[in-house]
């Protein structure tokens, strides 16, 4: 499920969810992967190892090429 929304600013931010698995009962739902449309668009975090090809197709429905961004931000790991 992509979730598109826009900020007051007219920023338009594009939330991409990717699967993320621990195993056992511990589920804390999937990973929140952000496309920033801005003058220069970005991807905030890229989800875990595996998830690539999930990510880059829910891009493409939501209309993104990878190809459009400029850069990824990296915040933190998923492994």
């Amino acid at each position: 499920m992509v979730v598109k929304f826009q900020l007051p600013s007219g920023l338009e931010i594009v939330g991409l969810p990717t699967k993320n698995f621990y195993g056992g009962h511990w589920d804390l739902g999937p990973i929140w992967n952000y496309a920033v449309m801005a003058d220069k668009p970005f991807l905030v975090d890229s989800g875990r190892f595996g998830q690539g090809r999930n990510l880059i197709g829910m891009m493409e429905s939501a209309g993104i090429s990878a190809k459009d961004l400029e850069f990824v931000l990296i915040s933190h790991s998923h492994r």
